[in-house]
């Protein structure tokens, strides 16, 4: 490291000896990488100031409030072209074939070598009209038609529902520091655009 240093500083030496400091594309460069070091400094500054532990404890505690438990349920479905296949699926289902097995067999989406299982999930994590027939099933019920989306059709299976807790303060930590430092970010510079 010190030999690197060494070799850096003697390289810039020999460098302003030459008037390279001088040179139009060179000073260009400097004013560049001075611009973004005080930038960085500034910015850094304010953020230190102002996104606290504290106030990312005071954005938890006020979030964890709003929001409260969210609910989430675990589906299993069915991908397939069209609608009248989806409408086979059902039928075999309901004549008691057994749901992951068809899922394994008959679905083109990624999961269906899960047997369709696509976890827990939120009501605002999945496309609208999938996410509207998951929600509206109870536990162990198929959905009686073909759920189209964009994707294509969809058999849903309602496997579960749960509600899921806030986040902890250690868990939020990094997601509500990024959103803070952003909105700061944003103030800062609105503030001195206004100026």
């Amino acid at each position: 490291l010190l030999k690197q240093m060494i070799a850096t500083m003697l390289s810039v030496q020999a460098a302003r000896v030459s008037g390279l400091d001088k040179e139009p594309v060179v000073v260009q460069r400097i004013k560049s990488f001075e611009a973004r070091i005080l930038e960085d400094a500034f910015i850094g500054r304010i953020l230190a100031q102002r996104v606290t532990d504290d106030a990312l404890r005071a954005r938890h505690e006020k979030s964890s409030k709003t929001t409260g438990e969210e609910e989430q349920v675990r589906a299993r479905h069915i991908l397939v072209k069209t609608k009248a296949e989806a409408d086979q699926i059902i039928k075999e289902i309901a004549n008691g074939a057994d749901f992951e097995d068809m899922a394994r067999k008959k679905s083109t989406g990624p999961s269906g070598a899960k047997g369709g299982d696509l976890g827990f999930f939120t009501r605002g994590a999945m496309v609208k009209p999938f996410s509207e027939a998951a929600f509206a099933l109870k536990a162990g019920q198929v959905t009686p038609n073909p759920v189209q989306t964009r994707f294509g059709f969809h058999v849903i299976k309602l496997v579960e529902r749960r509600k899921s807790a806030a986040p902890t303060f250690a868990e939020a930590r990094d997601k509500l520091h990024a959103e803070m430092s952003k909105e700061v970010v944003q103030e800062i510079v609105a503030g001195l655009r206004a100026n």
